[in-house]
């Protein structure tokens, strides 16, 4: 594979066994963000086996303001996985994920510098803390069912979670919808494309504004990298939102002002 190749795989987020045309296009704003990153000291891990790339993680310089994490020295892995259908049927034991992170502590351990990973509390097999339990991370600060787990290799600060201090707005004579979208993360790409063209359709009913989390002042004033609220109301399907979704959203709260 060329370099060509291996970018074009992270970009698709492992998608590579599960494409569509949603994905494919919002590829295209992570691919440019990940170039972007990568020149700044960004960098990405990825497993081959069998002639073929089978999961990445990112390795990102905390300073960079990155997802949900702050501080100084510590290299942040804010997401390792395995090619989608791999996931999905919850494969365990292909020591995949043991080689990444084993890839990323030498990195560390290079520039001495910590290695940072959020993690979640819960049955849902991203980022799972049970993992990073077993690689002997501990945990140096949480928020909700999110702990940040980390390991220090240098003489570095202890990093921490972002604490969200985002105030959405509200009208009573408009229905605001405001998205926070970060472009990372393909699904939350993927959110920002369903919920500008849903809100599209509303015309003038509709005040949308849309706020990238990549940027550093916003990140640093706010500390929240994805979210979209309803007339300051907060909403979560538990994945990107979907098209029918936020319209339905919409036209209820549209109803409900009448």
């Amino acid at each position: 594979m060329s370099k060509e190749d291996y970018l074009n795989y992270v970009a698709l987020c492992t998608h590579v066994d599960d494409r569509n045309e949603k994905r494919i296009e919002a590829a295209k704003t992570r691919k440019e963000w990940i170039k972007d990153r990568m020149q700044k000291g960004m960098k990405i891990k990825v497993v081959i086996d069998e002639n073929a790339p089978q999961g990445f993680a990112h390795c990102i310089p905390i300073e960079l303001d990155v997802w949900e994490v702050s501080g100084q020295g510590s290299l942040v892995v804010p997401c390792l996985t395995r090619n989608y259908r791999a996931v999905c049927t919850q494969e365990r034991g292909s020591g995949y994920g043991r080689a990444l992170m084993k890839a990323i502590e030498e990195e560390a351990k290079k520039c001495g510098k910590g290695v940072a990973i959020p993690a979640y509390d819960h049955d849902f097999w991203f980022m799972n803390k049970r993992f990073f339990d077993r690689l002997g991370y501990k945990q140096v600060d949480r928020f909700g069912r999110k702990g940040l787990f980390w390991k220090n290799f240098g003489d570095v600060e202890v990093p921490k979670l972002h604490r969200p201090r985002y105030k959405p707005k509200t009208s009573a004579d408009k229905l605001i919808v405001e998205l926070i979208w970060h472009p990372m993360c393909l699904t939350s790409i993927i959110e920002r494309n369903n919920v500008r063209k849903v809100c599209a359709e509303f015309k003038n009913q509709v005040i949308y504004e849309e706020h990238d989390a990549s940027d550093i002042h916003f990140l640093k004033e706010y500390e929240i990298s994805r979210a979209i609220f309803f007339n300051g109301d907060y909403k979560t399907w538990g994945y990107e939102a979907p098209e029918e979704g936020v319209r339905k959203e919409i036209i209820n709260r549209l109803r409900a002002r009448k």
